[in-house]
């Protein structure tokens, strides 16, 4: 049986040498359990069809358009992205990016902003109380 790597064109040693490079900045901060063999990723750039590193760039970036701008507005967007260069999928990457954090940024907000009010309502539930049991307290008299 011929080695997936063996088949890979120079181009695609590129990319392999691209991924291991991705590979390592990964796994030195969550460990080697996650480290694929050459072979593992040579077979995964033949299955993509990556021809060289910017086939691998456009495709990362057309995903990350494709789930931030489903994540903003609920579906994917749907452009002709091989119509596009790759300059303009990173223009379109970086607004959906940007669009994505700051929905999350107006959601986090929100969040806090509930929780204070959440917070103020524990502060100013035992000072209802205590002006009622104190009317009651009169009331006795």
């Amino acid at each position: 049986m011929t080695s997936s790597i063996n088949t890979l064109t120079a181009d695609q040693l590129q990319v392999l040498s691209v991924m291991k490079a991705d590979q390592d900045f990964f796994c030195a901060k969550y460990g080697d359990k996650y480290r694929d063999s050459d072979e593992q990723l040579a077979g995964r750039i033949l299955f993509v069809g990556y021809t060289c590193v910017e086939s691998m760039v456009r495709s990362d970036l057309i995903g990350v358009i494709s789930d931030t701008s489903k994540d903003v507005q609920g579906c994917r967007l749907r452009l002709d992205f091989g119509k596009m260069s790759t300059l303009e999928l990173n223009d379109e990457a970086d607004y959906w990016v940007a669009a994505a954090r700051r929905e999350f940024e107006a959601h986090e907000a929100a969040e806090f902003k509930a929780q204070l009010l959440r917070d103020a309502e524990v502060v100013v539930l035992p000072a209802t109380e205590a002006e009622m049991i104190q009317d009651r307290l009169e009331g006795v008299k």
